[in-house]
């Protein structure tokens, strides 16, 4: 499967809400890609994006202690809300979230299944309506030590490839490693439920390709390159997965017999 193209949210609005599969048959994407900012109103204003949010939004937007995190909380879900009310053909503040066992949030009824991830600035949003997505996010932190957390989140072979970088290389190999896992680890739903090292990379030379552990039939590890996009160092991995098999991952992973959306 060809990667996805990445999309600003703006773009949404030229794509056909209906009827969905027949779109994504004719142009053989089944995963829809949008990357927007979150420093500026380049892709969504605060206004809009505020008068978009729940009453529950609203209030954890209003927790952050610093205004900078809020803003950028309120312009994320407020995009992520224009691009879904778009391809269902509702009101962005007409759709009401669910949250899954473990607090994945999904829309009953809807038939899609999205994903978002933020880090700083930046996010990134996947939907589908034939596969279930997981996308990671992680803009490289030259100052984050993450020595210490080697043994708990990578496998023996995972650490070996690490150990013989060093450097601004091992750091971007500990992002790239992280980031397909924790795509896997949203796609599933479960999140730090499903312990990061329990995942193991099927690598081609240092970059993820896939998964060994757990083995899933259908499952596509794709990374996505957001260069174009943005002015700094990031990873970006997508996970995707048949619809049908959902309960089977969930069911390697943590024995829950819940399908994430």
């Amino acid at each position: 499967m060809d990667s996805p193209a990445l999309l600003r949210p703006r773009a949404a609005s030229n794509l056909p809400v209906q009827p969905a599969t027949v779109v994504e048959d004719a142009l053989n994407r089944p995963v829809r890609l949008f990357c927007f900012h979150l420093d500026d109103d380049s892709d969504i204003s605060l206004t809009e994006a505020r008068r978009y949010l729940d009453r529950d939004e609203r209030q954890r937007a209003r927790a952050f202690v610093s205004n900078r995190d809020g803003e950028r909380f309120i312009r994320a879900h407020g995009c992520l809300r224009r691009i879904l009310a778009l391809q269902l053909n509702r009101e962005p503040a007409a759709l009401e979230f669910r949250l899954g066992p473990y607090g994945r949030p999904y829309l009953p009824g809807s038939g899609l299944s999205f994903n978002m991830s933020h880090s700083e600035g930046y996010a990134v949003c996947a939907l589908s309506r034939s596969r279930s997505v997981g996308i990671d996010l992680e803009i490289h932190q030259p100052a984050f030590c993450f020595g210490p957390l080697l043994s708990m989140v990578f496998t023996e072979t995972e650490r070996n490839h690490l150990n013989e970088k060093s450097g601004a290389e091992r750091r971007k190999l500990f992002y790239e490693f992280w980031t397909a896992k924790e795509a896997l680890m949203k796609l599933t739903g479960l999140g730090l439920n499903l312990a990061p090292d329990t995942i193991e990379l099927l690598l081609a030379g240092d970059r993820p390709c896939g998964f060994t552990r757990p083995l899933i039939d259908g499952m596509t590890l794709q990374h996505i390159d957001c260069a174009p996009f943005a002015d700094t160092t990031l990873s970006c991995y997508l996970v995707t997965a048949p619809r049908q098999r959902n309960r089977n991952i969930v069911g390697i992973t943590a024995g829950s017999n819940q399908a994430p959306q």
